[in-house]
């Protein structure tokens, strides 16, 4: 299963975009190719797991955005 929104965000700087890997619980796997980057998200069940919004979010705003950065493909 793919996340449109962080596929699309990648691909902006990559030919070879990230894609998602959506499990049970709020368990996720984010691949970004072109960063060489692996995020592994590991939760327990609750009704906040289930939502992965939390995860997505870091993921858009923080996580992605500092690792172009530290990559020298975004700017500070």
């Amino acid at each position: 299963m793919t996340h449109a929104g962080l596929a699309a965000a990648s691909s902006a700087a990559s030919a070879r975009p990230g894609f998602l890997a959506s499990g049970d619980a709020g368990q996720m796997v984010w691949v970004d190719p072109a960063l060489e980057m692996v995020v592994a998200v590991t939760s327990t069940v609750s009704a906040d797991s289930q939502r992965r919004g939390q995860a997505i979010g870091l993921l858009r705003a923080g996580l992605v955005p500092a690792a172009r950065r530290q990559a020298g493909d975004e700017p500070r």
